[in-house]
């Protein structure tokens, strides 16, 4: 195993009295033996680790081990147990940041990063830069290097809070579209605009559309007519309504635009489709 590590203070677990401040950084490589890091009182400083390669084993509250893959970050805060584990044969590469300072837990609350524990990090290009970065920063500490090595870290903690952010916004996108369909179906009969839907999920309308297109492969406006038409076969074939009427309890309010849109969608208009099933309900009746 090998460990790089590199402190700017002569104590490198401390809490800066400065805004904001990088107190070490390093990366762990496992070979031929298990690493175990037991902190059972955590440090006085905040911790970012990535996961770039391997695994990293993680306890969490009372005895509850987890397994975290690459490309994930884990963040400890200060005086937060630290125990964790790299095994040999994961062949766990990782890499890590330790900072501090006055304005460290709000500007990680400005990121909604201040209750994270996990998360995904794609960008392994990026940590790994930063702690390179911030490695030279202290080696050579040349003038203003503690300044560029939170510019680093600052950078670093935005593309994550970014990525995170994207993360949520496309799920939560998805879970609108699927409110959205649940609404349409439930009702179906009433025009609803495109745009009332956009307001209500806080979408534009062209977005709205888009997503709602990747997600069930047509528009709102034909996902909206097929459940009209649906309905409307049932209605044809179950009840002695007239095909007004039944145009009128789908949701059509021409019976003309009903019959072409009906007809666009079965091939036959509503009067012969009626008629088909019943066709087939007196031969299904004989036959039996």
């Amino acid at each position: 195993m090998s460990i790089f590590k590199r402190a700017i203070y002569s104590d490198d677990d401390i809490c800066s009295p400065l805004p904001f401040s990088v107190n070490n950084v390093g990366y762990t490589l496992i070979d031929n033996y298990k690493s175990v890091t037991n902190r059972p009182g955590g440090r006085n400083d905040y911790q970012i680790i990535y996961i770039k390669r391997g695994v990293g084993h993680f306890q969490f509250g009372e005895g509850q081990v987890i397994a975290v893959p690459q490309n994930n970050i884990v963040f400890y805060k200060p005086h937060q147990p630290q125990i964790y584990t790299y095994y040999p044969q994961d062949n766990t590469e990782s890499y890590w940041i330790h900072f501090s300072g006055t304005e460290a837990e709000a500007f990680l609350k400005s990121l909604n990063l201040d209750k994270v524990k996990q998360l995904p990090f794609s960008d392994s290009y990026s940590f790994v830069s930063t702690v390179n970065k911030i490695t030279n920063e202290m080696r050579f500490q040349r003038a203003h290097y503690n300044t560029v090595c939170v510019a680093e870290l600052t950078k670093l903690l935005v593309l994550i809070n970014r990525e995170s952010a994207s993360k949520k916004n496309k799920t939560n996108q998805t879970d609108a579209i699927q409110h959205i369909c649940r609404d349409i179906e439930d009702n179906y009969f009433l025009d609803i605009s495109n745009s009332e839907y956009a307001d209500k999920y806080n979408m534009s309308v062209s977005n709205f559309l888009r997503l709602f297109k990747k997600s069930t492969g047509t528009t709102p406006l034909h996902y909206k007519l097929t459940l009209r038409i649906q309905m409307a076969e049932n209605l044809l074939v179950a009840s002695d309504y007239s095909i007004s009427q039944i145009a009128q309890i789908v949701g059509f309010t021409d019976k003309l635009y009903f019959s072409r849109i009906f007809k666009k969608i079965n091939s036959v208009s509503p009067s012969e489709y009626r008629k088909n099933a019943l066709l087939k309900s007196i031969k299904g009746s004989s036959n039996s």
